[in-house]
């Protein structure tokens, strides 16, 4: 379960684990490894790679090597693509 208490984006901690999980070893490089494969909400906070709660999940498949991450909404716009009509969408639908 994720701390209720008000956590920062580590911006380190995400290159870190994304880098981990690419076949790159470096940032540039491995972020163009992913894609956008999912996109949910829950009730429940999770936590993104970067260590920060979320109730916005973002699920990340490396097409390279199969590995799936997730990452919080705020970090997958910042570093990745734009998600803001996927979850306009769920709230529409659910």
């Amino acid at each position: 379960m994720v701390s209720l208490k008000k956590q920062s984006h580590n911006r380190y901690q995400l290159i870190q684990r994304i880098v981990e999980l690419s076949d790159s070893d470096s940032w540039r490089e491995a972020k163009q490894e992913w894609c956008l494969v999912d996109v949910y909400r829950t009730q429940s906070l999770g936590e993104c790679l970067c260590g920060h709660p979320i109730k916005e999940h973002c699920v990340l498949q490396n097409h390279e090597n199969g590995n799936e991450a997730i990452v919080g909404s705020v970090c997958v716009k910042l570093y990745w693509f734009s998600v803001t009509l996927s979850f306009d969408v769920l709230e529409l639908v659910g």
